[in-house]
């Protein structure tokens, strides 16, 4: 039998901020050939953990734009503070408290802009929305990361390694770069949590479905956990989306192209029609 404990995630969005999907990806291990291969087809932005297969991975392509996420920055602090080791943590958690108002602050301008083009039947300029998100991360959210990691430097000193808060601390230092690149990437959002949350239905239950029978099987599990995902991100029944287009699919013609319109965003598109 095949263990079902390597499932990776993705998560998928569209030039228009909106469309979005979230892939699972079945493999027998997590090593960094795994990882580059996931990431193979994959151009843009890339937003993980600190999984250091991830860093290998992206560092060996031109064409990808590596950030981290913040919400695992965090949880170092927060573990540090509950552990009473810590109570410096609370600074570092009270400014990425502000990343994050920034940060709703700034997708809301965004999203207003966007429908004000849509109100008046123009297609919105996607490149223009970019360049206004990273203008105002600029001015908003870089002068918080940079007084975030100049204490952060000088917390190296008066931690304890080994200790809760001595490794939050050496987490961000040795993450930073990778945590700043939001700044001037529009397109990478502050945390993963989106996966996370996809992903932890799983992860809670993985005692309950331990093992897939065989490789395929595991491969196939995953391809209907995508399907699912992808229809609860998207507001969507997934009973009534599989219900419909496992029947439509018998007249698609097996490709790629063949079977586009039934993928979940454009099946919920081509519904609202």
């Amino acid at each position: 039998k095949t263990s079902v404990d390597y499932l990776w995630a993705m998560l998928g969005r569209g030039p228009d901020r909106t469309s979005i999907g979230v892939s699972f990806l079945y493999d027998d291990g997590r090593s960094h050939a795994v990882a580059k291969a996931i990431l193979s087809g994959v151009t843009g932005s890339v937003l993980t953990d600190g999984y250091e297969g991830y860093a290998q991975a992206c560092k060996e392509r031109d064409d990808l734009v590596h950030g981290l996420c913040w919400a695992h920055a965090r949880r170092k602090y927060h573990e540090a503070l509950l552990t009473g080791q810590g109570q410096a943590a609370s600074v570092a958690i009270k400014w990425i408290a502000d990343l994050y108002a920034h940060h709703r602050r700034i997708e809301t301008f965004a999203d207003r802009l966007g429908r004000r083009w849509n109100k008046v039947d123009v297609q919105p300029d996607y490149a223009r929305i970019d360049a206004v998100i990273v203008n105002r991360r600029q001015k908003w959210m870089k002068p918080v990361v940079d007084e975030l990691e100049a204490w952060n430097a000088r917390m190296v000193q008066s931690a304890t390694p080994k200790g809760k808060f001595g490794e939050a601390i050496g987490y961000f230092r040795n993450q930073s770069v990778r945590l700043r690149q939001f700044l001037t990437h529009a397109r990478l959002d502050l945390d993963n949590n989106i996966i996370e949350r996809s992903i932890r239905p799983i992860a809670i239950g993985r005692k309950n479905w331990m093992f897939a029978g065989s490789e395929e099987g595991a491969r196939r599990a995953a391809l209907l956990m995508s399907l699912v995902g992808s229809c609860k991100l998207l507001g969507m029944d997934p009973s009534e989306y599989l219900g419909d287009v496992l029947l439509r699919a018998k007249a698609c013609k097996p490709t790629a192209e063949g079977c586009a319109d039934l993928t979940p965003s454009r099946w919920k598109v081509g519904r609202a029609k």
